[in-house]
């Protein structure tokens, strides 16, 4: 094809005149170039050198054998051809081709190669990516784990004298009344340990607050399973209201591993201790544990009302839920 366009620019017509043809136009077409141009480009434009010419006819050859190997290679010898066109001696000395027609025979021919050598690089990077194998992109080992923690509280109430069946209620603020017994149903999607603390609404001296150790007690199974559900304080006892008046917070504590100084306190829930933790140090450790794991921006809380359950995440090793009784 550059052939014809070089042949149609130097002489201003096409080598074959398809116009003249009958029947058959492709069958004729292919007879009329396995021919070869009847009229060489030098019989039309005397000026061009013969290598030109030739370079222009071989261009026209049916048999790719007889052409260049490319369209990069027509065009450099086309160039340097044309560059060194002999002039037929005239009267007065002019170049055949104006330096005008010459420049823009090589523009379009240098368009002509830059687009045929982006059409070949597009089908080899086609063929590469249809043939290279998928690449596969892997999770950061650097990306931070999201820690979830969840629960949902079971009310028993008593009425009329009676006990009534369990309900699954949802809420940081949960309201009870006298005798009335309260059940946390904790779980998480992550493995790791439970821990259940109360804080009392009357301090202990000095305003230093009252926790009490709820779960776990002695040698109990704190170890949660990650899609496990554990009953707390455990599934044969709850925690009953018994008419005292006033507002009592539990906090649920989940932590990746264990919590040295909380399993320390495991022994404390007997008659002589009640469970309280007794120590300045030991307060502090639980104040400041609560505080730290607790705040918005530690935690994110939220309420799943569809499934009756408080949902909690955090990028923390250990997650704290704060939950409220208010005794009416």
């Amino acid at each position: 094809s550059m052939g014809v366009i070089a042949y149609e620019m130097l002489t201003g017509r096409r080598p074959f005149n398809i116009e003249s043809l009958e029947g058959n136009a492709y069958i004729n077409l292919y007879e009329m170039q396995k021919a070869g141009a009847r009229i060489s480009p030098k019989q039309l434009r005397p000026g061009l050198s013969d290598e030109t010419n030739k370079l222009i006819v071989q261009s026209l050859a049916i048999n790719p054998k007889n052409r260049s190997s490319s369209a990069e290679e027509f065009g450099n010898k086309l160039y340097k051809a044309l560059v060194e066109t002999v002039v037929v001696p005239q009267t007065k000395v002019k170049p055949v081709l104006p330096k005008a027609i010459v420049l823009i025979v090589l523009i379009v021919l240098i368009v002509l190669i830059v687009l045929v050598l982006l059409l070949a690089a597009g089908t080899l990077a086609g063929k590469f990516l249809l043939n290279s194998t998928p690449i596969v992109v892997t999770p950061s080992t650097n990306a931070k784990i999201v820690n979830n923690l969840s629960y949902s509280v079971e009310l028993s109430e008593f009425r009329n004298g009676k006990r009534q069946e369990p309900s699954v209620i949802t809420g940081i603020t949960i309201v009870v009344h006298d005798r009335d017994r309260v059940w946390f149903n904790v779980s998480s999607k992550n493995a790791g340990y439970i821990y259940l603390i109360n804080e009392s609404p009357k301090p202990l001296d000095n305003d230093i607050p009252k926790y009490n150790i709820i779960f776990p007690v002695d040698k109990e199974n704190n170890q949660l399973l990650a899609n496990e559900e554990i009953k707390l304080p455990n599934k044969d006892q709850a925690v009953e209201a018994t008419g005292a008046k006033g507002l009592e917070t539990f906090w649920i504590i989940w932590a990746k591993n264990q919590i040295t100084d909380l399993e320390d306190l495991r022994s404390l829930p007997n008659p002589q201790d009640g469970g309280v933790v007794q120590g300045p140090s030991k307060v502090m450790f639980i104040k400041e544990l609560l505080e730290k794991y607790s705040n918005e921006e530690a935690v994110k809380v939220k309420e799943d009302k569809k499934a009756k359950r408080m949902q909690a995440s955090s990028i923390e090793n250990t997650i704290v839920m704060l939950l409220e009784i208010d005794h009416r």
